[in-house]
């Protein structure tokens, strides 16, 4: 899979994966401190048991594994989760790393030992 056409599927699934966890936090009255907790149980509890995936994921048919090609830890799901904010927040740079990385790993995935993989199969 070519750099851009992943970056392009890895930025759908976050979009769908804001929509489905901030709309209905947003809507029950999280604030802003509460939504990156939720942020945070949402992607550690689905990538370490739901097979590598989130609801935006699975709807554009990726998964992330451990650099060994396992299921991701608890741990280190908890990890990837963490810096993705800071990842992504940070004008999206860690993300952008993944288009010249040669494992297509963006700084969250090197936190955690992660890549991101086809789950087509």
């Amino acid at each position: 899979m070519k750099n851009i056409d992943l970056f392009l599927k890895r930025l759908a699934a976050l979009v769908i994966d804001l929509a489905a966890v901030y709309i209905p936090a947003h809507i029950a009255g999280f604030k802003h401190g509460e939504l990156i907790v939720v942020w945070i149980l949402y992607e550690t509890i689905l990538l370490a048991y739901w097979n590598g995936t989130t609801i935006g994921k699975l709807r554009v048919g990726l998964k992330v594994v451990a650099v060994d090609n396992k299921n991701l830890s608890l741990t280190k799901a908890l990890i990837r989760a963490v810096v993705k904010i800071f990842s992504t927040i940070i004008l999206f740079l860690g993300d952008f790393w993944m288009l010249w990385d040669k494992k297509n790993q963006t700084w969250h995935d090197k936190m955690a030992d992660a890549i991101v993989i086809s789950n087509v199969e």
